[in-house]
């Protein structure tokens, strides 16, 4: 009896153990031959699947090296999602404006895979800015923000976006995926306080999916506190960035070291069912599926005062964000008139200056 006891004890710690585990999941975003290259080391497909983890792969060619490497995942029995992309001319990311190149780039993607026999979980789309317009702004910094000030005043290009995408995700279910997102934070802080300015600001869509995964990458927001906040919103969490992805204009995302993964590992597990790692080809390249392999997601890190207060500033600063987006002519009057109220003060205290000076001049003594 005492055997049977301590048996059942042993395996209800496992299914707890088994329970409390989040799902592991890579993206990546080789292109098709450093793709299947990647994949043709045996190694890391063995730890992806000692991982039970899945991939989000980026679909950039639709060639034969790409359709090979997703080959090589069917075969393994690793979960492979389809990261529908575009050429960066069309803004490789999917926005308000791109929405028929959008639908166009999944037929062809369904026909693709359809001739080339690839098997998919599911299809996910990057709601994001135009990577013209992202390049645009840092080369010419002016008009990039003049054309995104712009559409704060225009909801049309929203508008417009919305029902082309509505029919994309419901073409992904009809045809048997779950479809999904990868979300920008403010997005769902918008969609929370009722927001559009942002949305407009970065002529991006608020594109509901069943599964939405923000991408909390404190490698470029430096803010943990994100992570649980929004994976406690979501139940889903996407980290970053482990070094890869597509560069603009020679800048590519700061690769975070091993110590940061760790503790956003461990905050994201004690508040997210699924957690998700940019890149695959990052921690390839640093070595670290084999600690992922064994990584101990039992040991979960909750907030300390520190990060709970700096979660809390950057909450109360979006907050305002987005009341001034929502806020054109009030924020534009705020921009314009500030610096020409400095310049009128300016101007009155260099007046002011100038008839001291007079009639310090024409003071007999002055003379003297």
């Amino acid at each position: 009896m005492r055997s049977l006891l301590r048996l059942l004890l042993l395996l209800s710690a496992l299914l707890l153990r088994l329970h409390a585990q989040p799902s592991l999941s890579f993206f990546t975003e080789l292109p098709g031959e450093g793709f299947r290259m990647m994949l043709s080391d045996s190694s890391v497909i063995r730890d992806l699947q000692a991982m039970r983890a899945s991939l989000r792969v980026g679909l950039l060619d639709l060639d034969a090296a790409e359709a090979e490497g997703v080959r090589m995942l069917n075969a393994a029995g690793i979960p492979a999602y389809a990261w529908l992309l575009l050429p960066e001319a069309e803004g490789y990311w999917f926005h308000a404006g791109n929405g028929g190149a959008a639908l166009s780039r999944y037929e062809a993607f369904k026909a693709w895979s359809a001739a080339e026999g690839l098997r998919w979980a599911g299809v996910g789309i990057d709601l994001e800015p135009s990577m013209p317009e992202m390049r645009l702004l840092l080369d010419h910094p002016a008009r990039g923000i003049v054309r995104a000030f712009g559409r704060l005043f225009d909801d049309s290009l929203t508008r417009r976006g919305a029902p082309v995408y509505a029919e994309l995700i419901r073409r992904i279910g009809a045809d048997g995926w779950t479809a999904e997102s990868y979300v920008i934070p403010l997005v769902l802080d918008g969609r929370a306080t009722g927001s559009e300015g942002f949305l407009r600001l970065m002529g991006i869509l608020d594109v509901r999916t069943p599964r939405e995964i923000p991408m909390c990458y404190t490698s470029a927001i430096g803010n943990p506190g994100i992570i649980a906040r929004y994976g406690a919103m979501t139940g889903a969490v996407a980290l970053g960035s482990t070094g890869g992805g597509v560069i603009i204009d020679g800048a590519p995302l700061r690769a975070m070291v091993w110590e940061e993964l760790e503790r956003d590992l461990r905050i994201a597990a004690g508040a997210a069912r699924e957690i998700h790692i940019f890149s695959l080809e990052g921690a390839v390249k640093q070595n670290w599926l084999g600690r992922l392999r064994g990584f101990d997601f039992s040991r979960t890190l909750p907030l300390d005062t520190q990060m709970q207060e700096q979660d809390q500033r950057q909450q109360a600063f979006t907050l305002r964000l987005l009341w001034w987006l929502d806020h054109p002519l009030l924020l534009s009057a705020v921009l314009i008139g500030t610096p020409l109220l400095v310049l009128a003060l300016l101007i009155r205290l260099a007046w002011w200056l100038l008839r001291r000076f007079r009639r310090m001049k024409s003071r007999p003594d002055a003379l003297s």
